[in-house]
């Protein structure tokens, strides 16, 4: 059996344009459980651990991050390294270098019961808030069993993955795993980097969409060109992203929209909070049967996104546009719209799809799928859920900077258009490496008057800056932008934490919604920092001045204006990718 993704990526009946990426884990405890049986070569065991390597660079290696551990195991069992043991990448690749296979035959149940202690010692060190992860590699059938003590494993919330390869056995492996969508074959060991990406998504998307919150709409194509079989096949696609998304009013709401020539709507992101009731409504869906007017359907979802129609604030937005067919009327203008609004938009082509208009709908071509029949789209279920919760543009991490917030405070921001606020601040920080070696925060907040909210060397980790910016509250007053750029130039000083004199980049980021009241100094004022080095990005939403935002940042490629607070998401997107 071949794992779906595997077969979705390296099938010759299927395409799509993927853009591999770091896996931005908070935290997580990952085991290694190498067979070192004598039935693997040492071509194949150098393969195993090029494999390890190559999966361990996609993590946020560190103490209070991702942490690895490896077990070699034949009929006998070697402890190859504890999870503490090692703390960076490069570490971890010298230590899987200096394994050396032990031979004998294979006892996969004696070696999944070695691991239990193991796992025990780790929740004692993270207080068992961390989630734990067993990834079984082996080439052949086991000598002894393996259910009970993989079941044991699960009970005690280890979440384990099964690789086979060549003559592994596949019931086993299921046995092992305890789902058939936690095993991966392979026919050979160099085959194993073909799914590095995948075993690293499904453990990614597993915890990250537990916590992940958005409002997702469907448009699903119902012309005549789909057929009763297909329109099935393609509800049951939708059911299955559904099951694997969190369901609930504060965490993922779903709407359903069909289009042909006409539009119908089965039922907007706040009228059901339960999976079952969703499933029921899919259930009842039946086909429209008319012509493929693709861009009319982009027109009407987008108020959909709005809270009339059950959007929250301050949420992310997805489309899954599926369709099988050429759009008949223009669609680059109201999807560019949707864009604009925030809203991010998987395509997912099938058949006679046009691939262009996919892509000219999406805007990006890593959120575009294209199979090539409907019993191809259960292959990509885990794919668009992965993107949803850790999308591929956030993989990038900010490596060594200097970065102080300038935050508008003002009376004419309310309390959820500041969370929004604070929600791209947030962003920022998470995409970034926060140690007082890589990357460091400060920030200021005004109104008539700025203040030190804080200092670049007041935190050292990300979940001290994410609780300060979260706890924050609007100031009140008006809008002085010059005054707080001029007081913000103190922040980036050595006392407070600078490192200028190590030749660490420095970056202010404005944040202002209004027109500035000393607009007049503004431009001047902005020069001088830029002139000693400091790169300014400026942020303005609804109100914010144009010309403004271009006298802050001295270039177009760095302001930005959007429309609605809910528009910060992909400005933060924008901006990771240009300070990187």
């Amino acid at each position: 059996m071949l794992l779906t993704l595997f077969l979705f990526l390296i099938g010759s009946q299927t395409s799509v344009t993927q853009t591999p990426g770091s896996v931005d884990t908070e935290e997580a405890d990952i085991y290694v459980l190498i067979d070192g049986s004598t039935s693997i070569s040492p071509v194949a065991f150098g393969d195993i651990k090029n494999f390890l390597k190559d999966v361990i660079k996609m993590f946020n290696i560190g103490p209070n991050k991702v942490r690895f551990g490896a077990v070699q195991f034949s009929d006998d069992k070697r402890l190859e390294f504890e999870l503490d043991e090692y703390s960076k990448t490069n570490d971890l690749e010298r230590a899987i270098d200096n394994i050396r296979q032990i031979y004998g035959e294979t006892h996969i149940g004696e070696a999944l019961t070695f691991m239990q202690p193991l796992f025990k010692r780790a929740r004692e060190q993270r207080a068992g808030r961390v989630p734990c992860y067993l990834i079984v590699l082996t080439d052949g059938e086991s000598h002894d069993s393996v259910k009970a003590p993989a079941e044991r494993l699960r009970n005690e919330k280890v979440n384990i993955y099964a690789i086979g390869v060549k003559d592994a056995n596949e019931a086993q492996l299921h046995e092992i795993a305890g789902s058939k969508s936690r095993t991966f074959f392979v026919q050979e060991f160099d085959s194993l980097k073909k799914i590095k990406n995948e075993i690293v998504q499904v453990i990614r998307s597993g915890e990250a969409c537990k916590e992940m919150t958005a409002d997702i709409m469907f448009l699903v194509d119902s012309s005549g060109s789909m057929g009763p079989e297909n329109f099935l096949k393609m509800k049951n696609f939708m059911r299955e992203l559904v099951n694997k998304s969190d369901i609930s009013a504060d965490r993922v709401q779903v709407g359903v929209i069909q289009f042909s020539g006409t539009q119908h709507e089965e039922f907007q992101l706040d009228r059901y909070s339960t999976k079952s009731d969703i499933f029921s409504a899919i259930d009842k869906m039946s086909l429209i049967g008319e012509s493929t007017l693709t861009g009319s359907a982009l027109t009407f979802v987008s108020d959909y996104f709005k809270p009339p129609k059950g959007a929250r604030p301050a949420v992310k937005k997805f489309l899954i546009l599926i369709t099988d067919g050429e759009a008949q009327d223009e669609v680059k203008s109201p999807a560019t719209a949707l864009r604009d609004q925030g809203v991010i938009i998987y395509s997912v082509g099938v058949f006679n799809a046009n691939k262009t208009q996919l892509e000219e709908i999406s805007g990006k071509r890593e959120l575009v799928f294209y199979v090539e029949k409907f019993d191809i789209l259960k292959h990509i279920e885990d794919e668009i859920i992965f993107g949803i919760c850790t999308p591929h543009e956030e993989c990038k991490r900010l490596e060594r900077l200097d970065v102080v917030f300038v935050i508008d405070g003002s009376g004419s921001i309310s309390p959820s258009q500041y969370q929004a606020m604070k929600d791209f601040m947030i962003a920022l920080v998470k995409k970034s490496d926060v140690a007082p070696d890589r990357v460091q925060f400060g920030a200021v907040k005004y109104s008539d008057e700025p203040e030190t909210f804080f200092y670049l060397n007041t935190y050292t980790t990300e979940s001290d800056i994410v609780e300060a910016i979260q706890n924050d509250v609007t100031k009140g007053g008006s809008t002085f932008t010059a005054k707080a750029i001029d007081y913000s130039e103190a922040l980036f000083a050595q006392e407070h934490g600078g490192r200028k004199n190590k030749g660490v980049p420095q970056i202010l980021i404005v944040i202002t919604d209004g027109e500035s009241h000393d607009a007049a100094q503004l431009g001047d004022t902005a020069k001088r920092l830029r002139d000693n080095g400091i790169i300014i990005y400026a942020v303005g939403i609804k109100g914010a001045k144009p010309d403004e935002l271009l006298d802050m940042a001295g270039s177009e490629d760095k302001y930005y204006y959007v429309d609605t607070f809910e528009g910060l998401s992909n400005t933060a997107v924008a901006i990771s990718e240009k300070m990187w």
